[in-house]
């Protein structure tokens, strides 16, 4: 049996324990709203004892947006660290400055497509003809091919005169003068578009990697995406095509046209490339600085 004083010892013990648990209790407590005010102040500030959780500190709470494909650790489905995000969405500049560029871009490409149709349709003949055995062209394919270059040297005012494309009827059957006016021909009109442009990259196909960029630009202000990082690509694949584009596209607007009588010339000249330039100018500059 324990004695009279272990029985008061105990009981003293208890009662201590009793007066200092609240007290406790409140320390806890304490220490717990001082750890939630701490993570909240660093989380505010940009800072965290944890590099995976930090925040860069130029960012405002309203760019703290998550992305609809993020999980809890704030990564896309690929792994990646979520984009940033654009403050206020994608300011209205940015849209009207793509969109306006766009048509621009295209307008003119397709005022250059006459230019460009007299072209191919030279390169086709001269490279048609000088592929067969001279002496195997008949009068009648002479004929029709002269036509033809008459029609563009005087469209695209080559400079080239009546008797140039003149063939005596008894030339002899090696058709030696036809293939002289082809080579010469040839030579003029290479010599207007010295830029070197691959095969597979025709004017026309030019057409096609601005129209899906165009259709992009189109879904992004449709869904008013503020991902900064889609926006800055889109304008990156606008610079780079019209860097491509640039010298072959100043070359052509070079280009004279004459029109057929009642016929418009197309509207695609030096004036407007730099109209065009300066506006992609314009652009690039306020994509860079978002």
């Amino acid at each position: 049996m324990n004695s009279i004083s272990d029985i008061a010892a105990s009981a003293g013990a208890r009662f201590i324990e009793a007066i200092k648990a609240p007290f406790k209790l409140i320390g806890r407590c304490f220490g717990k709203l001082v750890q939630v005010t701490s993570s909240v102040i660093n989380y505010l500030s940009g800072r965290s004892v944890n590099a995976e959780q930090s925040q860069a500190a130029s960012k405002t709470l309203s760019s703290r947006t998550v992305a609809t494909n993020t999980d809890l650790t704030g990564t896309d489905s690929t792994g990646k660290i979520s984009t940033e995000k654009l403050e206020e969405g994608v300011p209205d500049n940015v849209k009207t400055a793509f969109e306006y560029c766009l048509e621009l871009y295209l307008n003119l490409m397709e005022e250059l497509d006459k230019k460009v149709y007299q072209i191919h349709t030279a390169r086709f003949v001269i490279s048609s003809r000088l592929d067969i055995d001279p002496e195997k062209i008949t009068r009648n394919s002479i004929d029709r091919a002269i036509t033809l270059l008459k029609n563009v040297n005087k469209t695209l005012d080559l400079g080239f005169s009546d008797k140039f494309f003149v063939i005596p009827p008894d030339s002899p059957s090696n058709n030696a003068e036809f293939i002289n006016i082809l080579t010469t021909f040839q030579q003029q009109l290479e010599s207007l578009l010295p830029t070197n442009r691959p095969d597979k990259y025709s004017h026309f196909n030019s057409h096609y990697p601005v129209r899906l960029l165009q259709q992009e630009i189109d879904q992004l202000t449709e869904t008013n995406c503020a991902d900064k990082d889609k926006w800055q690509r889109c304008g990156e694949r606008l610079k780079e095509q019209f860097a491509f584009d640039e010298p072959y596209i100043r070359e052509l607007c070079a280009l004279k046209y004459v029109p057929e009588p009642d016929e418009r010339a197309p509207e695609a000249d030096s004036g407007q490339f730099i109209y065009l330039e300066a506006r992609l100018s314009d652009l690039f500059d306020t994509i860079d600085n978002l």
